[in-house]
């Protein structure tokens, strides 16, 4: 939680005044993809990230759409990020879902380790070229609406 940037901090602490009652805290919680293509794209806009492989050893605390996370963190307007950090909360998924996982504990199976090549097909997938990151953060160009499909 202290890596992130003065929008992604804004956004936890939206989520954290509209989680449910009883909800633990999701900087005590581990985050997992349900699928793996969606991990790739976080590793591949995280500076210094890693994945890895995992098995579920608890029960998932919640289930929700890691993209409205990111609509959140764009938007200006407070009542919508409201109702997106709502409808994060109540599992709603957008029209194109990065399903995340909370859960308390997982045990690590392997590392996912992606190489250069397959990072710029990441990149590729969502409309970005190396070039660009030459000039901008990912974060920069994502909020200046590069990489929507």
């Amino acid at each position: 939680m202290q890596k992130h940037k003065p929008k992604g901090t804004g956004m936890e602490e939206l989520l954290a005044s509209t989680a449910p009652t009883g909800m633990p805290a999701r900087g005590d919680q581990l985050f997992v993809f349900e699928e793996e293509p969606c991990a790739h794209w976080y590793l591949a806009k995280t500076t210094g990230g890693r994945l890895y492989r995992v098995s579920l050893e608890d029960e998932i605390v919640h289930r929700g759409d890691m993209n409205l996370l990111d609509e959140i963190g764009e938007s200006q307007d407070e009542a919508e990020r409201k109702l997106l950090a709502e409808q994060y909360w109540r599992g709603e998924l957008g029209a194109k879902p990065c399903v995340e996982v909370m859960v308390p504990k997982a045990r690590v199976i392997d590392e996912i380790v992606l190489t250069a090549e397959q990072i710029r097909d990441v990149w590729a997938a969502k409309g970005l070229k190396r070039v660009e990151f030459e000039k901008e953060s990912i974060e920069d160009l994502l909020a200046n609406g590069l990489g929507e499909e």
